[in-house]
């Protein structure tokens, strides 16, 4: 029914913080949709799990790999292997959690770095 609505087939997509409650959702409807979908975390085996998972239930094109958004060079990393691996990237879902807990009104500038 979702490639019904929209299709995302021969497109590519990353979503970070992809093996979490709401990531794991947004990568299953984005495979379901027809996408080679890149499910990334810190946590490289939930990850693979959950690709492997997808894989299976969906028979889509599914990758989990790790990915660790509060260290640059993890992310140049992942990024590479990805473009390696395809001709870009089409969707790109920011879902994973970093910074500081609190009210944003309350952050000084340093804590927004």
């Amino acid at each position: 029914m979702i490639k019904d609505l929209f299709s995302l087939e021969h497109k590519t997509a990353v979503v970070t913080g992809g093996s979490g409650y709401l990531g794991s959702v947004i990568s299953e409807v984005l495979a379901q949709a027809g996408a080679k979908v890149f499910i990334t975390g810190r946590n490289e085996e939930k990850c693979i799990s959950l690709a492997k998972d997808i894989h299976e239930k969906y028979r889509a094109d599914c990758i989990g790999m790790y990915m660790d958004v509060s260290n640059s060079e993890s992310i140049k990393c992942c990024f590479d292997q990805i473009y390696r691996k395809t001709q870009g990237i089409d969707v790109l879902v920011n879902n994973a959690c970093y910074g500081k807990s609190g009210l944003v009104e309350e952050m000084s500038e340093e804590e927004w770095e």
